[in-house]
């Protein structure tokens, strides 16, 4: 199951410390729900963010992810979509207005987010896991 999937079965404390990640982060959690699938098949890991000779490579995905959210949002085109439509066009705008100067720092935050949404479903499913060991060893 993809990580966006099972961050959407997170309930209360879990929820809410997804929600302050991406407030934090100031990355637009839209941004991550609508190009999960692309985001996710990247490999954040591969580049080394302290490194400035990879910084072409940052500034790609960088690029991609702009171009990815501009397709998602020229793709939403029933009229109830209409605003979210306008607003991942201004998402693009703000991902390359804010990162196309510091695209190694981009990489840092979405390997953050993805490394804290890891722990937030593995720890949910540990919880989920010990609750019904619990009670199946109280019945």
């Amino acid at each position: 199951m993809s990580l966006i999937l099972r961050l959407q079965q997170l309930q209360g404390e879990d929820l809410q410390k997804l929600q302050a990640l991406y407030m934090h982060t100031q990355f637009p959690m839209e941004i991550r729900y609508y190009c999960a699938s692309w985001i996710e098949a990247q490999d954040w890991q591969g580049i080394n963010v302290d490194d400035l000779s990879m910084e072409p490579n940052a500034r790609m995905l960088l690029q991609e992810l702009i171009q990815q959210v501009n397709q998602k949002a020229s793709g939403l085109s029933d009229e109830m979509m209409f605003p979210i439509r306008l607003k991942l066009n201004q998402f693009a705008r703000e991902l390359d207005q804010r990162w196309s100067i510091s695209p190694l720092n981009f990489v840092r935050t979405i390997r953050y987010c993805i490394e804290v949404e890891q722990s937030l479903v593995d720890d949910a499913g540990v919880s989920k896991l010990f609750f019904k060991i619990i009670h199946r060893d109280v019945r």
